[in-house]
């Protein structure tokens, strides 16, 4: 037996079962409200949504178990000239009010980003 096995098999923190299960409450919440009125849900609230769904799932496809949160982005639906991309994403955080911008440390999730909508750029 290695050393991953070992961990795998110790029983979670109490504290940890909590803070995910608020995390995935969060997340449903967050699915509902955007199912019954689009226009009461901020992209800040959205984008915290994706870090939780990361925090929740953390590896590079996080994001094909929740789809929905990148289609709900107003970004995801914007007409971006193609002289514009480079600066496209940067330009839309510094226009969100109360939005955590996403920083270099958190290259997973612009990464697994950048992937969703490399796969969905022709839909």
């Amino acid at each position: 037996m290695n050393l991953g096995d070992i961990l795998n098999d110790l029983p979670e923190d109490p504290e940890e079962q909590k803070r995910k299960h608020q995390l995935f409450e969060d997340l449903n919440a967050l699915r509902d409200r955007l199912a019954s009125n689009r226009s009461n849900v901020s992209d800040a609230e959205i984008l915290d949504g994706t870090r939780k769904q990361f925090d929740l799932s953390p590896s590079s496809d996080f994001l094909t178990e929740a789809p929905w949160l990148i289609q709900a982005l107003s970004f995801t639906s914007s007409v971006i000239p193609a002289s514009d991309i480079p600066g496209a994403w940067r330009k839309f955080q510094k226009q969100q009010v109360n939005l955590q911008p996403l920083f270099l440390d958190e290259y997973p999730i612009l990464d697994a980003m950048a992937y969703w909508y490399f796969e969905h750029r022709e839909q």
